[in-house]
């Protein structure tokens, strides 16, 4: 930019296949340069607002899509140290953000005087109904700034006009403007159809009203599948469902798409009693969170999906993904969270499903019987289900009726394996599944279990062996050591196998904080106050160790990365800070071939310890801004970022484009690139401004 005879620059760092495809669709694209970025391009007389910043590519800030504010023109200093906006006409507001008020038409056009105005507001008190009335002090109010502006009001001779109130989209504009008194059924306005809903106040469990309704759920039915156009759609459903409250009538409104908000109030019926939960998110609507199918993470955690259900509700331990469009590939869900057992490294729940192929009349398989059941007649069928039941099983043989029963027979191998096993038997019939396991996909000697996870099968691994296919020879030797032979000689240096070589590796023996347990094994140490390890560091992505003498002392400020980050696979992951002489820990439980595999490839993974379990690490000092949270490992916040942490933003930053405020191993970002493991928060965090480096500590079981 030029300013007088002054020229500045700056430089983006961003990639692209032309600026016309960041800027043309309108879509906002944010970027992290910094507020002080954008004034160098001013220089010294720069100024700019202190919060909420929105920067990149087609940045808008509020209202949201207001198209007056574009066609307005700003007056500075119209009174001492402020601004006005003249509006074009239709158009009212502080920044002309407020749609028309009134709109007179007339063949003949005739410029207002005292006498027509005069005359127009003694119809308007005439002809308005005593609702329209409660707003006739805001049109007085803009008749008068449309005339001190030399504006002029187009009427028509006759005496008909048209009134227009604004299209109110949400029981809050209308509980802003004093239109609502206690849970009512009002009319919104969505591109000038009108709508009625019950807007409910009061705070009946997620806090005080006034709440839009958007959508009822039946669980029964599946109107609102998974895979339902609904969610991605701007069609409604069933409206005169929205103008009742609690009850078991489905639908869905204009809200979806239409109505912009802060936060989401979810609610569950179950055996007559209510539940809710709040989710803090700011959208312009629910269909901009839902409609496109990309996952976007909430950090609710598990127990607070879990209270929507009550004391019954039940999850799996293990890799939780919660948010919008969670999905598990066996189980999904568009709000809310999945949840797995962990065996499979969270590709799938543990479910079996097996897939038939064409039964053989007259014939059976012999040699294989691993279980023989007898069933009714009348119950025949639930052959099919017993084999998917029974973990071995990949065909069945039904025998002939006898005295109005059956026989099943539950087989471990296929005809097509065992091809000379098949033999003819009157009256029976035989059927298999699709079995993945005859192609021998497991290594090592391994068990193989047909129908499951999403690949069609699942390796039982021997001692020693460890990845989906039980390819990686390997175990978590000092959990080994714990348990098998109790060697529980102090938390010192065991000498474990890692890979072709022997290692001096720290083992902790005895409980780790509020890790419990015991028998952790170290990974890395992180001294917060140096760069070795930061997020952008070449060690998160490599199979290199650092300083393997470190590897073999316990909590002390020497940084290590041991063979154990990619060599050594687990199921928990103990993370530790030292932060002013204090230890605190947390623990995640995980399961993964290593911390490598969760890592190395920069791909975020989620999980679900909410925001007081990482300000834990930290301690009473601990920090972080109210909203967007984003963790597990790699979490990118743009302007913050960790390897393994949580990254937040404020409230107001529409889109959650930058964080400022993390806790983490491996940061980057912020006020304070060089601060690498800790607390770094600024931009109204929850307890102040912090930049807390702390000594960080990693172990796995």
């Amino acid at each position: 930019m030029r300013i007088g005879s002054h020229t500045n620059f700056i430089v983006i760092h961003m990639e692209a296949t032309s600026l016309y495809s960041l800027i043309a669709d309108g879509q906002y694209r944010a970027i992290s340069l910094s507020r002080d970025k954008w004034k160098s391009l001013i220089g010294a007389d720069a100024s700019l607002q202190l919060n909420c910043n929105k920067e990149g590519f087609n940045s808008q800030g509020y209202p949201m899509h207001s198209k007056a504010r574009i066609s307005s023109t700003c007056l500075a200093n119209y009174k001492e140290d402020t601004y006005h906006c003249l509006c074009e006409d239709g158009f009212i507001g502080t920044y002309c953000e407020k749609g028309k008020q009134f709109f007179l038409q007339t063949t003949k056009k005739t410029p207002i005087t005292a006498s027509v105005k005069t005359a127009l507001l003694e119809h308007i008190v005439k002809k308005v109904s005593i609702f329209f009335c409660k707003l006739w002090g805001a049109m007085v109010v803009v008749t008068r700034t449309l005339l001190n502006h030399g504006k002029k009001i187009v009427i028509q001779t006759k005496s008909n006009f048209f009134f227009f109130l604004p299209g109110a989209v949400s029981c809050k504009e209308l509980h802003d403007a004093n239109m609502l008194n206690g849970s009512q059924v009002v009319t919104l306005r969505f591109n000038s159809e009108p709508v009625s809903v019950l807007c409910q106040m009061g705070d009946f469990g997620c806090g005080a009203g006034p709440w839009t309704p958007i959508m009822k759920t039946d669980g029964n039915q599946n109107t609102f599948h998974f895979d339902s156009v609904y969610w991605n759609n701007s069609k409604s459903y069933n409206l005169p469902g929205g103008q009742t409250g609690f009850d078991g009538n489905e639908t869905k409104l204009p809200t979806y798409w239409s109505t912009s908000f802060s936060k989401i109030c979810l609610g569950m019926k179950v055996d007559q009693q209510l539940r809710f939960i709040v989710i803090n998110h700011m959208a312009a609507s629910l269909h901009s969170l839902i409609a496109d199918g990309h996952y976007r993470a909430t950090s609710l955690g598990r127990d607070s999906w879990k209270s929507l259900l009550g004391s019954q509700s039940s999850l799996q331990l293990n890799c939780n993904r919660e948010g919008f469009n969670s999905d598990g590939a066996i189980v999904k869900t568009r709000i809310g969270i999945v949840s797995n057992e962990g065996s499979d490294g969270c590709d799938s729940c543990q479910c079996r499903r097996l897939r038939f192929a064409s039964p053989f009349h007259n014939k059976a398989l012999v040699g294989h019987v691993i279980k023989n059941l007898t069933l009714t007649l009348g119950l025949r069928s639930s052959c099919r289900g017993q084999c998917t039941l029974e973990d071995n099983c990949v065909s069945y043989n039904i025998g002939p009726p006898i005295k109005d029963q059956v026989s099943c027979q539950l087989s471990d191998s296929d005809h097509v394996q065992h091809p000379d096993d098949l033999v003819t038997r009157e009256g029976f019939m035989y059927q298999s599944s699709e079995n993945v396991c005859s192609s021998n996909p497991c290594l090592h000697n391994t068990t193989c279990l047909n129908g499951y996870t999403e690949k069609g099968y699942l390796c039982l691994c021997q001692f020693g062996y460890t990845g989906k296919k039980c390819k990686i020879a390997n175990i978590d030797l000092t959990r080994y050591i714990f348990d098998e032979y109790l060697m529980s000689e102090g938390n010192r240096a065991y000498s474990l196998k890692l890979g072709p070589a022997s290692l001096p590796v720290y083992c902790h023996m005895s409980s780790l904080g509020a890790c419990g347990g015991a028998g952790w094994t170290l990974v890395m140490k992180i001294d917060g106050t140096k760069r070795t390890f930061h997020y952008d560091s070449n060690y998160w992505s490599d199979k290199n160790s650092f300083n393997l003498p470190g590897g073999k002392t316990g909590f002390d400020s020497q940084e290590t990365k041991l063979p154990t980050y990619w060599n050594t696979p687990f199921s928990k992951i103990c993370l530790g800070m030292k932060v002013d002489h204090q230890f605190n820990f947390t623990v995640i439980n995980r399961e993964a071939e290593s911390l490598y595999s969760l890592i190395a490839d920069g791909n975020y993974r989620n999980t679900s310890l909410a925001r007081d379990t990482w300000k834990a690490l930290i301690g009473s000092q601990a920090s972080l801004q109210f909203c967007c949270d984003i963790e597990g490992f790699n979490s990118d916040g743009g302007n913050a970022k960790t390897r393994i942490g949580i990254v937040c933003n404020e409230c107001c930053n529409a889109g959650c484009g930058s964080h400022d405020s993390r806790i983490g191993f491996g940061g980057a970002g912020g006020m304070d690139d060089s601060h690498t493991c800790g607390n770094l928060a600024y931009w109204t965090p929850d307890n102040g401004n912090k930049n807390i480096k702390a000594m960080g500590y990693i172990f796995i079981q």
